[in-house]
Protein backbone atom coordinates (compact mmCIF):
# COMPACT_ATOMS: atom_id res chain seq x y z
CA UNK A 1 0.00 0.00 0.00
CA UNK A 2 1.52 3.55 -0.97
CA UNK A 3 1.83 6.06 1.53
CA UNK A 4 -1.87 8.63 0.99
CA UNK A 5 -4.16 5.44 0.42
CA UNK A 6 -5.56 5.33 3.59
CA UNK A 7 -6.60 9.08 2.90
CA UNK A 8 -10.56 8.39 1.50
CA UNK A 9 -11.20 11.71 2.06
CA UNK A 10 -10.97 16.04 3.30
CA UNK A 11 -9.53 16.47 6.26
CA UNK A 12 -7.29 13.69 6.62
CA UNK A 13 -3.53 13.17 7.20
CA UNK A 14 -1.00 9.90 6.83
CA UNK A 15 2.09 9.43 8.24
CA UNK A 16 4.12 6.34 8.36
CA UNK A 17 0.88 4.08 8.00
CA UNK A 18 -1.15 5.66 10.58
CA UNK A 19 -4.17 7.88 9.54
CA UNK A 20 -4.84 11.16 11.02
CA UNK A 21 -8.20 12.97 11.21
CA UNK A 22 -11.98 12.36 10.25
CA UNK A 23 -13.12 8.89 11.01
CA UNK A 24 -10.25 8.28 13.31
CA UNK A 25 -8.99 8.98 16.95
CA UNK A 26 -7.31 11.26 15.79
CA UNK A 27 -8.99 14.51 15.38
CA UNK A 28 -6.90 17.24 13.37
CA UNK A 29 -7.77 20.33 15.39
CA UNK A 30 -4.22 22.48 13.63
CA UNK A 31 -1.99 22.72 11.05
CA UNK A 32 0.58 25.59 10.97
CA UNK A 33 3.20 25.84 8.06
CA UNK A 34 1.43 24.09 5.24
CA UNK A 35 0.60 28.03 3.24
CA UNK A 36 3.38 29.38 5.23
CA UNK A 37 6.62 30.76 3.35
CA UNK A 38 9.27 28.67 4.28
CA UNK A 39 12.71 30.35 5.73
CA UNK A 40 13.88 32.43 3.09
CA UNK A 41 17.96 32.14 2.47
CA UNK A 42 18.84 35.81 1.06
CA UNK A 43 22.28 36.61 -0.22
CA UNK A 44 22.08 40.27 0.29
CA UNK A 45 24.68 42.06 0.25
CA UNK A 46 26.20 45.66 2.33
CA UNK A 47 26.08 49.26 0.45
CA UNK A 48 29.34 50.36 1.81
CA UNK A 49 28.84 53.78 3.01
CA UNK A 50 25.15 54.42 1.89
CA UNK A 51 21.49 52.94 2.86
CA UNK A 52 20.11 49.66 2.11
CA UNK A 53 21.29 46.26 0.81
CA UNK A 54 22.49 45.41 -2.69
CA UNK A 55 19.45 43.10 -3.82
CA UNK A 56 20.66 39.35 -4.62
CA UNK A 57 19.04 35.95 -5.14
CA UNK A 58 16.48 34.15 -2.99
CA UNK A 59 16.53 30.45 -1.73
CA UNK A 60 14.49 29.03 0.16
CA UNK A 61 15.35 26.84 2.84
CA UNK A 62 13.11 23.73 4.65
CA UNK A 63 9.87 23.68 5.94
CA UNK A 64 8.39 23.06 9.66
CA UNK A 65 5.14 21.53 9.51
CA UNK A 66 3.23 21.40 12.98
CA UNK A 67 0.09 19.36 13.71
CA UNK A 68 -1.97 19.50 16.27
CA UNK A 69 -3.93 16.56 17.51
CA UNK A 70 -6.80 15.73 19.90
CA UNK A 71 -6.26 11.92 20.45
CA UNK A 72 -9.74 10.64 21.95
CA UNK A 73 -11.53 7.33 21.90
CA UNK A 74 -14.74 6.33 23.97
CA UNK A 75 -12.55 3.24 25.62
CA UNK A 76 -9.43 2.56 27.66
CA UNK A 77 -8.33 0.13 25.13
CA UNK A 78 -8.34 1.72 21.79
CA UNK A 79 -7.08 5.39 23.69
CA UNK A 80 -4.09 3.17 24.52
CA UNK A 81 -3.55 1.82 21.04
CA UNK A 82 -4.22 4.87 19.74
CA UNK A 83 -1.46 6.59 21.72
CA UNK A 84 1.16 3.57 21.01
CA UNK A 85 0.36 4.01 17.32
CA UNK A 86 1.36 7.92 17.26
CA UNK A 87 4.49 6.69 19.41
CA UNK A 88 5.82 4.54 17.05
CA UNK A 89 5.01 6.37 13.67
CA UNK A 90 6.56 9.61 15.09
CA UNK A 91 9.71 8.09 16.86
CA UNK A 92 12.71 10.04 15.66
CA UNK A 93 16.10 9.33 13.80
CA UNK A 94 14.90 7.53 10.57
CA UNK A 95 14.39 9.21 6.93
CA UNK A 96 11.98 11.53 5.92
CA UNK A 97 8.91 9.82 5.41
CA UNK A 98 5.68 11.85 3.43
CA UNK A 99 2.96 13.30 5.21
CA UNK A 100 0.07 12.38 3.09
CA UNK A 101 -2.49 15.12 3.63
CA UNK A 102 -6.07 16.24 1.74
CA UNK A 103 -7.00 19.64 2.70
CA UNK A 104 -9.36 22.12 0.66
CA UNK A 105 -7.77 25.23 0.03
CA UNK A 106 -4.06 24.06 0.55
CA UNK A 107 -2.18 23.43 -2.47
CA UNK A 108 -4.88 22.78 -4.42
CA UNK A 109 -7.39 20.69 -2.64
CA UNK A 110 -5.76 17.38 -3.54
CA UNK A 111 -3.86 14.91 -1.76
CA UNK A 112 -0.32 16.37 -1.54
CA UNK A 113 2.70 15.56 0.59
CA UNK A 114 5.86 16.70 2.33
CA UNK A 115 8.65 14.36 2.70
CA UNK A 116 9.78 15.25 6.62
CA UNK A 117 10.59 13.46 9.77
CA UNK A 118 9.82 14.29 12.95
CA UNK A 119 11.83 16.81 15.12
CA UNK A 120 9.12 17.17 18.59
CA UNK A 121 6.72 15.60 20.06
CA UNK A 122 4.83 16.94 22.78
CA UNK A 123 1.82 14.40 24.71
CA UNK A 124 0.98 16.10 28.70
CA UNK A 125 0.06 13.59 30.98
CA UNK A 126 -2.36 15.47 32.97
CA UNK A 127 -6.14 15.90 33.01
CA UNK A 128 -7.17 16.00 29.49
CA UNK A 129 -4.96 12.61 29.38
CA UNK A 130 -6.86 10.87 32.07
CA UNK A 131 -9.66 11.73 30.61
CA UNK A 132 -8.68 10.34 27.36
CA UNK A 133 -9.06 13.90 25.65
CA UNK A 134 -4.65 14.89 25.04
CA UNK A 135 -3.61 17.29 23.03
CA UNK A 136 -0.75 16.29 21.05
CA UNK A 137 1.87 18.45 18.92
CA UNK A 138 4.18 16.91 16.38
CA UNK A 139 6.37 18.85 14.54
CA UNK A 140 7.67 18.05 11.78
CA UNK A 141 10.62 19.29 9.50
CA UNK A 142 11.28 18.99 5.63
CA UNK A 143 14.39 19.92 3.42
CA UNK A 144 12.84 20.47 0.83
CA UNK A 145 10.10 23.41 0.99
CA UNK A 146 8.04 22.13 -1.63
CA UNK A 147 4.43 20.58 -1.14
CA UNK A 148 4.27 18.27 -3.65
CA UNK A 149 1.48 16.00 -5.68
CA UNK A 150 1.11 12.50 -3.97
CA UNK A 151 0.66 10.94 -7.12
CA UNK A 152 3.69 10.77 -9.01
CA UNK A 153 3.31 11.46 -12.67
CA UNK A 154 4.88 10.10 -15.89
CA UNK A 155 5.50 10.31 -19.55
CA UNK A 156 7.65 8.68 -22.36
CA UNK A 157 8.19 9.35 -25.44
CA UNK A 158 10.55 8.27 -28.42
CA UNK A 159 13.37 10.00 -30.65
CA UNK A 160 12.58 12.90 -32.29
CA UNK A 161 12.65 11.42 -35.76
CA UNK A 162 12.98 13.56 -39.40
CA UNK A 163 9.56 13.95 -41.46
CA UNK A 164 9.26 14.47 -45.51
CA UNK A 165 10.45 18.03 -45.28
CA UNK A 166 9.76 20.27 -48.23
CA UNK A 167 9.61 19.59 -51.91
CA UNK A 168 11.00 22.41 -54.52
CA UNK A 169 10.16 21.61 -57.85
CA UNK A 170 13.21 22.95 -59.44
CA UNK A 171 15.41 21.55 -62.08
CA UNK A 172 16.32 18.59 -59.65
CA UNK A 173 14.05 17.88 -56.18
CA UNK A 174 15.40 19.19 -53.79
CA UNK A 175 14.43 18.61 -50.01
CA UNK A 176 15.00 20.87 -47.25
CA UNK A 177 14.49 21.64 -43.26
CA UNK A 178 13.02 18.02 -42.25
CA UNK A 179 10.06 18.30 -40.07
CA UNK A 180 10.18 17.19 -36.25
CA UNK A 181 7.94 13.97 -35.28
CA UNK A 182 7.51 12.12 -32.10
CA UNK A 183 10.53 12.98 -29.64
CA UNK A 184 7.89 15.86 -27.67
CA UNK A 185 6.17 15.57 -24.98
CA UNK A 186 3.95 18.13 -22.85
CA UNK A 187 4.22 18.71 -19.33
CA UNK A 188 1.79 19.85 -17.15
CA UNK A 189 3.22 21.38 -13.58
CA UNK A 190 -0.02 22.07 -12.01
CA UNK A 191 1.65 24.03 -9.00
CA UNK A 192 3.03 27.37 -8.48
CA UNK A 193 6.30 26.49 -8.06
CA UNK A 194 9.11 24.45 -9.99
CA UNK A 195 9.15 20.67 -9.52
CA UNK A 196 12.49 18.72 -11.01
CA UNK A 197 11.85 15.82 -12.71
CA UNK A 198 13.47 12.50 -13.50
CA UNK A 199 14.79 11.33 -17.21
CA UNK A 200 15.42 8.26 -17.62
CA UNK A 201 16.72 7.43 -21.09
CA UNK A 202 16.32 3.47 -22.02
CA UNK A 203 19.27 2.28 -24.71
CA UNK A 204 20.68 1.85 -27.44
CA UNK A 205 20.93 5.30 -27.70
CA UNK A 206 24.03 7.62 -28.22
CA UNK A 207 24.60 11.25 -26.90
CA UNK A 208 20.90 11.85 -25.27
CA UNK A 209 19.90 15.67 -25.35
CA UNK A 210 16.17 16.78 -23.40
CA UNK A 211 15.47 20.24 -23.94
CA UNK A 212 12.81 22.45 -22.26
CA UNK A 213 11.33 24.52 -25.38
CA UNK A 214 9.07 26.88 -23.02
CA UNK A 215 11.89 28.05 -20.90
CA UNK A 216 15.44 27.74 -23.00
CA UNK A 217 16.96 25.02 -21.28
CA UNK A 218 19.41 22.29 -22.11
CA UNK A 219 20.55 19.06 -20.82
CA UNK A 220 22.43 17.18 -22.82
CA UNK A 221 25.53 13.67 -22.52
CA UNK A 222 28.10 12.04 -24.32
CA UNK A 223 27.51 9.12 -23.56
CA UNK A 224 26.36 5.60 -25.23
CA UNK A 225 24.06 3.95 -23.59
CA UNK A 226 23.84 0.58 -24.53
CA UNK A 227 20.71 -1.87 -25.28
CA UNK A 228 19.11 -2.67 -22.61
CA UNK A 229 21.01 -0.08 -20.00
CA UNK A 230 19.14 2.78 -18.71
CA UNK A 231 21.28 6.59 -17.76
CA UNK A 232 18.85 7.60 -15.24
CA UNK A 233 19.42 11.59 -14.53
CA UNK A 234 17.60 12.92 -10.97
CA UNK A 235 17.41 16.92 -11.62
CA UNK A 236 16.42 17.42 -7.82
CA UNK A 237 19.24 15.05 -6.17
CA UNK A 238 21.80 16.34 -9.16
CA UNK A 239 23.21 12.86 -10.16
CA UNK A 240 23.41 11.11 -13.40
CA UNK A 241 23.55 7.29 -13.04
CA UNK A 242 24.22 3.81 -14.91
CA UNK A 243 21.67 1.36 -14.14
CA UNK A 244 20.62 3.08 -11.20
CA UNK A 245 24.01 2.45 -9.29
CA UNK A 246 27.53 3.62 -11.59
CA UNK A 247 27.48 7.78 -11.32
CA UNK A 248 28.10 8.81 -15.14
CA UNK A 249 28.00 12.41 -14.10
CA UNK A 250 31.29 13.49 -15.72
CA UNK A 251 29.35 12.64 -19.21
CA UNK A 252 27.10 15.61 -18.78
CA UNK A 253 27.57 18.48 -21.16
CA UNK A 254 29.31 21.63 -20.61
CA UNK A 255 26.77 24.28 -20.06
CA UNK A 256 23.91 22.47 -19.51
CA UNK A 257 20.52 23.33 -17.15
CA UNK A 258 19.83 21.35 -14.52
CA UNK A 259 16.36 21.56 -16.70
CA UNK A 260 13.06 22.03 -14.02
CA UNK A 261 9.39 22.35 -14.61
CA UNK A 262 7.99 25.65 -14.60
CA UNK A 263 4.09 26.31 -12.96
CA UNK A 264 1.91 25.49 -16.17
CA UNK A 265 2.55 24.03 -19.62
CA UNK A 266 6.34 23.02 -20.65
CA UNK A 267 7.38 21.49 -23.76
CA UNK A 268 10.35 18.91 -23.74
CA UNK A 269 11.82 17.90 -26.58
CA UNK A 270 14.29 14.58 -26.88
CA UNK A 271 16.93 13.96 -29.64
CA UNK A 272 19.69 12.05 -29.90
CA UNK A 273 22.91 11.39 -32.59
CA UNK A 274 21.14 7.96 -33.06
CA UNK A 275 18.44 7.05 -34.76
CA UNK A 276 17.73 3.83 -32.73
CA UNK A 277 14.27 2.87 -30.94
CA UNK A 278 14.76 4.21 -27.76
CA UNK A 279 12.58 5.69 -25.38
CA UNK A 280 12.81 8.56 -22.20
CA UNK A 281 10.85 8.74 -19.32
CA UNK A 282 10.11 11.50 -17.16
CA UNK A 283 8.54 11.58 -13.91
CA UNK A 284 7.55 14.27 -11.88
CA UNK A 285 5.11 15.40 -8.77
CA UNK A 286 3.61 19.12 -9.01
CA UNK A 287 5.21 21.58 -6.99
CA UNK A 288 3.80 24.28 -4.16
CA UNK A 289 5.48 26.56 -1.98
Amino acid sequence: MAAGDLITGDWQAEYNGVLLGDGTPFHIAQIDGLLDLPDIRSSDTVRMRRHGLRAGDDYTAGRRVVLTLEVSSTDTVTFSDAVDQLMVATTPGGEPAPLVFQIPGVAGSGKRSVMCRPRRRSLPVGREFYYQLPLATIEFYSVDPRIESSALLSQSTDLETAGGGLNFNAVAPFVFGAAAEGGVMTISNDGNFTASPTFTFTGPVSNPRVENLTHGQTLSFTITVADGDTLVVDTDQRTVLLNGTASRYSTMDFGSDWIDFQPGTNEITYRASTTTTTTMTTTWRSAWV
